[in-house]
């Protein structure tokens, strides 16, 4: 190998090295749950969330946080869009592929039915309430007393409108410049409690 091929060896190889020890591309979102204690899992004993469900009111949090240096616009919890966008989901350790989904269940009258955003501030968070008992749908059935062992992770899925509902509301002119995109928390263990003193099933 001459002097020049050595060179250029060189030179690739130290551009192959300056590539892998870039950082893995993050989401300008991340989601996370705080459980009934206000606990995450990173502080929960064992690492193990625990779901109480006792009475309505009695909640969790859903935390979305702007991981960036600028505000970013998002959908407003409360509206159509903010609530599709958020979804805590479960499954069972023995079944990883048999995904419950949990969403809010609200039937959006008046100006709830209106696309609604806030800013975000840089590396703030946005705590959300998670009422399994009254605004947000637990996606299968316990019964009284019951305690279930399974999985959860947050996900956060934010579209902007579509065009047909943006004209709809807005005209042709774009109303929002949200931030859209995916983020999808890792699957943590959850102990989930039935304290109500009776049957929980999924509303229709």
């Amino acid at each position: 190998m001459n002097a020049t091929s050595r060179f250029l060896a060189i030179l690739i190889c130290a551009a192959g090295l300056a590539h892998a020890a870039e950082p893995p591309p993050t989401s300008a979102i991340t989601v996370a749950i705080h459980d009934s204690h206000g606990l995450s899992a990173a502080s929960a004993e064992a690492h193990h969330l625990e779901i109480i469900l006792f009475k309505p009111h009695t909640h969790i949090h859903l935390k979305i946080s702007n991981t960036t240096q600028q505000a970013l616009l998002l959908w407003r919890p409360y509206c159509p869009e903010g609530d599709d966008a958020m979804c805590i989901e479960f499954r069972e350790a023995s079944a990883p592929d048999k995904v419950f989904s949990a969403h809010t269940g609200y039937s959006y009258t008046g100006g709830m039915g209106i696309p609604k955003v806030l800013a975000l501030a840089p590396a703030d968070d946005l705590l959300v309430n998670v009422d399994f008992l009254n605004e947000w749908v637990l996606p299968f059935s316990m019964q009284a007393d019951e305690i279930r062992e399974m999985e959860v992770r947050a996900t956060y899925r934010s579209a902007p409108l579509t065009d047909e509902r943006q004209k709809s509301l807005f005209g042709s002119k774009p109303k929002y410049l949200v931030w859209t995109g995916e983020s999808v928390s890792d699957w943590k263990k959850v102990r989930i409690i039935n304290r109500t003193g009776s049957k929980i099933a999924p509303k229709p």
